[in-house]
């Protein structure tokens, strides 16, 4: 199993490189979900708002138009292809988190975890990286996506306990 996730893994990591339009919106998720994971490790005293919780949802809104505004120029958006509904799911899963973040509609416990910049920059990621590649979306791709957020999430508990520890808290 190792043999067959490994490789995909790599793969996913590896499409900044190989496929250097998707860094337009790859750089800025992973600028700001590192420095906001490292603002929070370092100040451990604070957390999510409901207003950082709405703009990290809208984030996903911007994404997924950037993606169809690509694929309309590149000539491959179509309503009958996967990598066209992918984004436009993106955006309608965007509006509805952001409504219930707005409104305050599920418990605060739940929504600032879903709404962090983890889960949410990690999800746009995955679908920026589906739909500029050819990397097909099957169990191979979501089961290696999901070692690897959980893989990003130990490195941020790791850092989180390596600050809070040089830190003396």
């Amino acid at each position: 199993m190792f043999e067959i996730i490994f490789p995909r893994m790599v793969e996913l990591l590896q499409v900044p490189l190989s496929n250097p339009i998707t860094l337009w919106e790859i750089i800025p998720l992973f600028i700001t979900m590192f420095v906001m994971e490292l603002y929070f490790a370092r100040n451990r005293d604070e957390e999510l708002g409901w207003n950082t919780a709405l703009g990290n949802s809208m984030v996903l809104i911007f994404v997924g138009a950037s993606i169809l505004r690509y694929q309309s120029i590149t000539g491959v958006l179509t309503i009958s292809s996967l990598k066209t509904v992918i984004p436009i799911l993106l955006i309608f899963f965007s509006f509805i988190l952001a409504f219930f973040d707005f409104f305050h509609m599920i418990p605060q416990f739940i929504a600032f975890r879903i709404s962090s910049k983890l889960p949410l920059n990690y999800l746009a990621y995955l679908v920026v990286v589906y739909s500029y590649t050819e990397i097909p979306f099957d169990n191979i791709t979501i089961f290696a996506a999901i070692i690897m957020f959980f893989l990003i999430l130990i490195f941020f508990l790791l850092v989180k306990h390596i600050l809070s520890v040089a830190s003396g808290s």
